[in-house]
């Protein structure tokens, strides 16, 4: 397989050169060529295949095996390479034709030593050129005679032609001229040196073999003027031309399968990238169910496997591989469907704020959308792909986005399971690193997280959480996307759990900024909280103490004990015993020091907490302490209770960080106080509560505000009660 970036064809020798299993055609080319060379004719042999079908390749392995070879006489061919699509015009073409004639020819110096022989031999085949002067192109007799081809000794042409002949009878050495790409030329370029070999080099032992495209050649033919722009004619004319035919086998679908997936796996291993089972099955997929049938030729399959080695280096270990590799092949096969990709990331990765986007999570047979987003895709592909490949490339952006599955076949999910994992292009935190082949200044490095990760419980080498601390300085936005990594590195390892939770909150935003449709702290809390609930009590014991005890740290333990023992992360509230009493004990020393006889002074963080006290121990400590402050300052119940109506933050248009009124935590408030003596102590004043159209969640969060809500939200519960 090749080793570096390079479209030059496979030699004989090479690792891979038998990868397409040709040996055994270039074996039968031999065993082809072989018998000619004991017989004095001169025989031109075609070699005809598509572009790109590995002709030049074959090609140099049968002059490799020729090389090799001895005939019968002792004597091993001479073989040279004559390229005429070399030259700018048709002079040079034609006296580069004569040198290459005239070197091959006198190459035997066994028997040619003496210069003098030399300068006949040269003079007889100059002086045959001037004998076929009346067949020929004037344009080839003028550039023999400027390259000083004419005869000097005043032969005849005639006898020289005889002398020629005579000699290179008596030498039998058989010779083999080699002319690749015939279709590469001009149509008057064509024109001559076909010319130039019927005419002139036709002769005893000299043997060609031309390589071509048949149907390019045809069209270059067909412009001549020779055959009139015919198909028939030029097929005539190179049946006259051509004594032997040889086609190209086409490359067999195991054999390009096989070359494919060693060149893809030598690229990964070069880089260390390990392809687990699931992303091997992916790449098969891939492969087998498009990429095969238009990787169809070697020059396709060398060409595609050098795209992946320039440009992989810089992502090895950001991206997924798999999707890169697909990515590149629509990048050089399809480069009007990968402009598509970019300019539809958000539908591709459900990464859009924007209403279009609001119906994802229902179920796809309740979806109105439907029809419109399949017309969608549909026109969008075949615009870019056309309708010949557009079934293959739907395939093949239903391997990479399950969204676009999802929308345009209405199969699968849209949020199909592990499309989503870091790494794939269908997770909008990676998707802008496939088309930049780099990571973004506002991205953050996976090798750095994962170097950062390891550093986090050393107390010395710190340089790659150095470097991150420097970066998330620099852009404070990607803080949200560092703590999906490191989360993603603890789910991986589970190592370093109370290291990571103490960074998160170290790290955590003092305002709310918004990622798509959740906050930024919202998802750190989210992966703190994913992190705690695997720590057994020992780890969780260690977070919850390395968080110390300001409001802030407390209001961040709080809610990660208050995740222990919810179903959806197993049952069993004692698993994590130890940490929860001491979050209690924290929790209520803090609240005793901050007691006031006013029950406004006390901030809305710190009776935060009472909610987060509740979660932990199911109000029992709480309730007691509440009530004993009730006592201890004469505090007013309803207005105790009207401190657990809920603040949120304002989604009004411009306004950033207001908070205004939510609900009554009626869950809490049953909690901490006895209802039945709270409804008896204010009955007239809840019947009495104002009347709240749907906006009163707007109010914002003041304490004559907040008595209002909670008597309204105690008056709709308590007819609900009584109704009941």
């Amino acid at each position: 397989m090749s080793a570096g970036f390079d479209d030059a064809p496979l030699r004989p020798g090479r690792a891979g050169e038998d990868l397409l299993g040709r040996e055994y055609f270039v074996d039968h080319l031999v065993a082809i060529l072989e018998p000619n060379n004991r017989v004095e004719g001169s025989t031109i042999y075609a070699l005809v295949g598509p572009w790109g079908s590995g002709k030049t390749s074959i090609l140099n392995a049968v002059k490799e095996r020729l090389r090799r070879t001895t005939v019968d006489v002792g004597k091993s061919w001479v073989i040279t390479e004559f390229n005429p699509w070399f030259y700018t015009d048709g002079n040079e073409l034609q006296l580069s034709f004569f040198r290459e004639l005239r070197s091959v020819l006198t190459s035997d110096d066994r028997k040619e030593t003496s210069k003098r022989q030399l300068r006949k031999l040269n003079s007889s085949v100059m002086s045959y050129v001037e004998a076929a002067a009346p067949f020929l192109d004037p344009r080839i007799v003028g550039a023999a005679r400027v390259a000083n081809a004419v005869t000097r000794d005043g032969h005849n042409p005639s006898d020289a032609h005889l002398r020629l002949v005579k000699e290179l009878k008596n030498r039998k050495q058989p010779v083999l001229i080699v002319l690749d790409d015939l279709d590469r030329l001009a149509p008057d370029e064509l024109l001559l040196t076909l010319k130039l070999i019927r005419l002139i080099g036709r002769l005893p032992y000299v043997h060609y073999i031309v390589a071509y495209d048949e149907e390019t050649l045809l069209d270059v033919l067909g412009r001549t003027g020779l055959v009139g722009g015919e198909r028939g004619h030029g097929l005539e004319y190179l049946e006259k031309m051509i004594q032997i035919r040889v086609d190209v086998p086409p490359a067999r679908a195991y054999n390009i399968e096989r070359w494919l997936l060693d060149e893809l796996g030598a690229v990964a291993q070069s880089h260390h990238i390990h392809l687990e089972a699931e992303a091997r099955m992916r790449l098969e997929q891939a492969l087998t169910k498009h990429l095969f049938s238009r990787l169809n030729t070697p020059r396709a399959v060398k060409r595609y496997i050098a795209q992946v080695r320039a440009f992989v280096a810089p992502v090895a270990h950001e991206v997924d591989f798999v999707d890169f590799v697909v990515l590149t092949w629509l990048r050089v096969s399809e480069p009007a469907c990968y402009g598509l990709i970019i300019r539809e990331k958000d539908r591709l990765t459900r990464s859009g704020s924007s209403q279009e986007y609001a119906g994802l999570f229902v179920d796809k047979d309740d979806r109105v959308e439907d029809i419109e987003r399949q017309k969608f895709w549909h026109d969008a592909i075949r615009k870019v792909v056309g309708e010949e490949q557009h079934e293959g490339v739907a395939t093949v952006l239903s391997l990479l986005f399950p969204s676009f599955e999802f929308d345009a076949r209405g199969e699968g999910s849209a949020y199909r399971s592990g499309s989503r994992h870091r790494y794939r292009v269908a997770n909008p935190d990676y998707f802008d690193r496939f088309f930049a082949f780099a990571v973004p200044q506002d991205d953050v490095s996976d090798e750095l997280i994962r170097r950062a990760y390891a550093q986090l419980n050393q107390g010395a080498d710190r340089d790659a959480i150095d470097a991150l601390e420097r970066q998330l300085r620099s852009t404070p936005a990607a803080v949200g996307l560092a703590t999906r990594k490191l989360a993603a590195n603890f789910d991986e390892q589970k190592l370093h759990g109370p290291e990571v939770i103490r960074w998160i909150n170290s790290h955590l935003p003092k305002s709310r900024v918004h990622q798509g449709f959740m906050a930024t702290q919202d998802l750190m809390l989210g992966a703190a909280q994913r992190i705690y609930v695997q720590l057994d009590d020992e780890q969780a014991t260690e977070a919850i103490n390395e968080l110390g005890q300001g409001i802030d740290a407390l209001t961040f333990a709080g809610d990660l004990v208050s995740v222990t023992g919810k179903s959806r992360y197993g049952n069993d509230p004692e698993v994590h015993k130890h940490a929860t009493e001491l979050f209690v004990e924290r929790l209520q020393r803090n609240l005793e020091e901050s007691a006031s006889p006013d029950l406004f002074d006390i901030t809305d963080d710190q009776w935060g907490l009472l909610w987060r006290w509740r979660r932990a121990d199911q109000g029992k400590a709480g309730k007691r302490w509440l009530q004993s402050l009730i006592e201890e300052h004469g505090w007013d119940p309803l207005a105790v209770a009207s401190r657990f109506v809920s603040r949120r933050t304002s989604t009004a248009r411009g306004v950033d960080d207001r908070y205004v009124l939510g609900e009554l935590d009626f869950r809490t408030l049953r909690t901490l106080l006895d209802m039945n003596t709270l409804y008896a102590q204010y009955s007239d004043e809840i019947a009495q509560a104002p009347v709240f159209d749907t906006e009163y969640q707007s109010l914002e969060t003041s304490p004559a505000n907040r008595r209002a809500v909670a008597l309204h939200d105690l008056r709709t519960r308590r007819l609900e009660f009584t109704a009941s």
